[in-house]
Formats: structure tokens, C-alpha cells, sequence
């Protein structure tokens, strides 16, 4: 048995703490702190978890899984401690582990105490498109993705390399990841959302593969500028572009960094129906802002939405015909759209008749459903299907 004490004390988080090895300078100790598995499952807020055996609620067995998981697959763990198996220590059961050290033998730092440093942004870039390269490539899913999670080696040329140290694995009802198709698809999808949210925090941490936030002057947004509001977001007329308006998230949920990505996703199969985007957040007073065309009728004025353009006109059959076309574009397409809310639709009026545009693609791949249906074809296909006939047969179809 390894004795502990907390001279041998290196930090620890709500779950588990760590411990230095103390006879192996080289080695670290992850051990689960007394208690702690009883107070995740009291803190549980639904209560059919909370019926859950304590070893549901312990790191550790999903950590040795996924462990044994990448050795039984041959995988690469080049960014990933080593691990040599549970020892018995007088603190309990403990993961025996390398402990992360730069080359020159000091103590290695975590992601965040780097990035609130500011320094090394560009090496720190490079360290970051690595990772993510291998997480995708080895599909290697972290449960819980968290820049203190992560430590930064240095090496004696200068270069870094990350290490995942904490939050491996996975839990499933059903376990999809043993498949790798479905594993590298949840890889990139876990990768791309920490990443997006470390781009939110740390501006200057950019990908170029990522959508991110430009850099310019902060733009002050009055109140009076406000000129619709939905669920999530507000819009605002743009203060320096009359052409222009920004959306702003009421909370911080990465939904206008969504719309990008969805944008640059369909904007060429339907070029027709959508406003124009800028292809960087910008940043405002009230948070980042998404940049988008604002659409006037031929009078100057507003466009309104389908909600407010049925209240006052019957629908005539040329915009009918635009929204069969519509569609008819997603289904041919598979582009899983499955929030149709009129106000969704805006309806531009020209010299020529009037106009339909989508303004809205935050439902795009998005579902509340358990399972990500973009997996499953489909079930994905039957889901627009009946969405699409729910919207034709209220707003579409004159009775």
C-alpha cells in the first residue's frame, strides 16, 4: 500500500484529487475524495439518476474504461497520460498515472493559466489544431472538455504539446461510440464546441478552420435600435449600416456561432432564400454580435415576417409556389431544418412580386430529441417530413 499524505498534495478538483507519487517523481496518484460520490448523486437533479449504484458517479470507472477501451483498439495516447493501472493507496484506490512535466523537469501548467497569461498565443494555436487533429482522427471523445483539464508541456525547442489529464470517456444508454464511425462523428462534434467556446473567451485564440470573432472597435447598441425579439435573441438595426442589422444572444449559448457554421453549410443550396451573413461575430456592447443583411421591401421600410404578413393579406399563389420550392430544397437536399416558425419566414415585397426569405438557422441539425438524428438519416428525413407537412397544413392551405 502507497502511503499519502498531504505533503504529496498537487490539486484536486470536486470529484477527485492528485497526488504526487511518493517514491516515482515521474508518476501521479488520481484518487477519489471521501464523499464526493455521495454528494454528486444528492446534487443530481433528476431523480431517477439519483437511484443510480455510487459507482455510476465515480470518474475513475469511466476513465479506466475508456483507458482500456483506446488499448484494446491499438489507439494512439500521444496527448494523453499514461496509465499503469489502480494501485492501493491509504486514501483508497487511486489511477496511477504520468505526471505531465516539461522537458526540463518543472511543473507543467494548465491551458487556462496560459491563456490568461496571454503569452504564447501562436504556439498555444498550434498545440490546439494538433489536439484537435488527433482527438478527430483517433476518435477519442472526452466527457468533460475543460481548458483546466488540459496540461501544456514545453519542450526545449519551444514547442508545446497538450495532454488531456481529466474527463475521459464517455456515458451512453446506448453505446453508439464502440462503432468508429459514430465515435469520430462525437469526437469532432465535443472538440469544435470547446473550442468554439475557448474562441468566445479568448478572442485572439483563433482557428482558421473555426468561425470567430473580428477584431475591430467595439460598437455601442442604444435601445432604441431594438426592432424584434425571439426566444433566444434580439435584433438590432446596425448603428454604422443602414443594410445591415445584428443579432444578439439573450444568454450565451453558442447559437450565432451555430448560424455561422450552418450558413456556410447551405448558403450555396439555398442561395435564394437566405440574407447574407458577414462571416465574423463582431463585438458589441451588449456581447457578440451575428452580422446579417437586413431585408427592406422596395419602400425603404422593414420587411415583415409571414406571422405579421397573414394577419393583414391572403398568401397568393406565387408565394405559395416559393414556399413548395423551399421545401422541396431542404427534402431533396437532406438540410434538417426543424423549427418553421412563421416568424421565421420573412416575406420582402418588390416591384416584382413578393420575396421569401429564411432568416433563422439555429434549428439547423438540432433537435430535442435524445439522439442526434444527423446520424441517422432516416429518422432525421422522417422528422422534417412531418415538420413540413404541419407548417403546409396550417399556413399554407387555404380552408
Amino acid at each position: 500500500m502507497i502511503k499519502l499524505n498531504n505533503t504529496y498534495f498537487l490539486a484536486e478538483g470536486s470529484h477527485r484529487a492528485v497526488y504526487r507519487h511518493p517514491t516515482d517523481s515521474t508518476k501521479c496518484l488520481k484518487v477519489v475524495k471521501p464523499g464526493s460520490l455521495e454528494k454528486r448523486r444528492q446534487r443530481n437533479k433528476k431523480w431517477y439518476k439519483r437511484l443510480r449504484p455510487l459507482s455510476s458517479f465515480d470518474e475513475t470507472h469511466k476513465e479506466v474504461k475508456a483507458y482500456t477501451m483506446l488499448k484494446n483498439q491499438n489507439k494512439s495516447i500521444k496527448h494523453l497520460p499514461k496509465f499503469y493501472g489502480i494501485v492501493s493507496t491509504s486514501k483508497g484506490p487511486a489511477m496511477l498515472l504520468d505526471l505531465i512535466m516539461n522537458t526540463d523537469g518543472s511543473p507543467s501548467h494548465s491551458l487556462t493559466t496560459h491563456l490568461n497569461k496571454g503569452e504564447e498565443v501562436e504556439l498555444l494555436k498550434e498545440a490546439l489544431s494538433e489536439l484537435k487533429k488527433y482527438l478527430i482522427t483517433q476518435a477519442i471523445i472526452v466527457r468533460d472538455f475543460a481548458a483546466s483539464n488540459i496540461m501544456v508541456q514545453k519542450s526545449g525547442t519551444g514547442t508545446l504539446t497538450l495532454f488531456i489529464v481529466d474527463g475521459l470517456g464517455t456515458s451512453e444508454l446506448i453505446p453508439f461510440s464502440r462503432i468508429p464511425f459514430f465515435a469520430r462523428l462525437k469526437a469532432k462534434r465535443r472538440v469544435d464546441r470547446f473550442l468554439e467556446k475557448l474562441i468566445r473567451r479568448y478572442p485572439a485564440l483563433h482557428l482558421e478552420d473555426l468561425p470567430s470573432v473580428k477584431k475591430e472597435e467595439m460598437i455601442h447598441l442604444d435601445p432604441s435600435l431594438l426592432f424584434s425579439e425571439g426566444a433566444t435573441r434580439q435584433c438590432y438595426f446596425h448603428p454604422n449600416d443602414s443594410k445591415k442589422c445584428l443579432k444578439i444572444e439573450k444568454q450565451k449559448n453558442g447559437t450565432n456561432q451555430h448560424d455561422l457554421t450552418a450558413y456556410s453549410t447551405v448558403k450555396n443550396i439555398l442561395a435564394h432564400f437566405l440574407v447574407s451573413y458577414d462571416p465574423l461575430l463582431i463585438q458589441t456592447n451588449l456581447g457578440e454580435a451575428l452580422v446579417c443583411e437586413l431585408l427592406q421591401d422596395d419602400n425603404k421600410q422593414p420587411s415583415k415576417s409571414f406571422a405579421d404578413y397573414k394577419k393583414t393579406q391572403k398568401l397568393s399563389p406565387e408565394l405559395r409556389s416559393q414556399f413548395f420550392v423551399f421545401f422541396d430544397t431542404l427534402q431533396k437536399n437532406d438540410l434538417f431544418f426543424y423549427d418553421f416558425n412563421p416568424k421565421n419566414f420573412i416575406i420582402k415585397k418588390t416591384l416584382k412580386g413578393d420575396c421569401l426569405k429564411y432568416t433563422d438557422l439555429k434549428s439547423f441539425k438540432k433537435t430535442r430529441t435524445t439522439f442526434s438524428l444527423e446520424f441517422l438519416p432516416y429518422f432525421a428525413r422522417k422528422k422534417l417530413c412531418r415538420r413540413i407537412k404541419y407548417f403546409t397544413q396550417k399556413y399554407l392551405i387555404e380552408l
